[in-house]
């Protein structure tokens, strides 16, 4: 389970959770117990009665009564409510979803300021676990593509992390750092280039170095909406 780390809910969402199954009466006492300690006692929640087995109007969870109720027009999706109807939307990633898929669909919804529906997020995290997609492209990095970028790093970083600036960006595709300039001195130019994809939409991003001593890449890392790719 993520939360957005500043709770302010200015986004579409404000956290993901991934159950392990479709049976709410084993999966959604863990949930409220994850969520009593960071939000506070929450007294109703209201989720996509489809997703799951059997839905039952109440749960008793640690001496309270939790108060269950349909929400029809959100699919993949459960809101969590305090007192005085305060709540908070998750994301729910499907329980047979991988690892690697959930991860970034979780990174995503729970990102500061994210404006993707739950279902736009899971559409765009579903893909191909290996190789290129079909009609996608690879091109050189070139300052067009800083936001959309930008927006796949601040994807894939953990909930608290701080955000990648458009300085820390420019400094480390033109082998540059204000703050310790001298491991770039070891490195040959890097190299940065984007995944788009039919519609010329940035979807991954990978880096690369090679160190001046010899003729060997150093690591490369990249994303496509949560999948590495080289």
């Amino acid at each position: 389970m993520f939360l957005e780390p500043t709770l302010t809910r200015d986004g579409t969402l404000d956290g993901a959770w991934w159950p392990c199954s479709t049976d709410l009466h084993r999966e959604l006492p863990g949930l409220i117990r994850i969520l009593h300690d960071r939000l506070g006692p929450v007294l109703r929640v209201r989720l996509d009665v489809a997703a799951w087995d059997d839905v039952p109007a109440h749960l008793l969870i640690d001496g309270r009564f939790l108060r269950i109720s349909g929400l029809p027009a959100a699919p993949n999706t459960i809101r969590v409510i305090r007192g005085n109807q305060d709540g908070f939307l998750l994301l729910v990633v499907p329980p047979d979803t991988t690892a690697p898929v959930a991860a970034a669909a979780m990174r995503t919804a729970a990102r500061t300021g994210n404006t993707l529906s739950a279902d736009e997020i899971l559409a765009r995290c579903h893909g191909p676990a290996r190789g290129r997609m079909q009609g996608t492209r690879i091109h050189r990095y070139r300052a067009s593509d800083r936001a959309a970028v930008l927006a796949l790093i601040d994807a894939d970083r953990l909930p608290g992390q701080p955000a990648c600036t458009p300085d820390m960006l420019d400094q480390a595709v033109t082998e540059t750092s204000h703050r310790d300039p001298a491991p770039w001195a070891d490195f040959e130019n890097p190299r940065t280039d984007v995944l788009v994809d039919p519609d010329d939409r940035v979807i991954g991003v990978v880096s690369h170095v090679v160190h001046r001593s010899n003729s060997a890449p150093g690591r490369s890392c990249g994303c496509t909406d949560g999948r590495t790719w080289t």
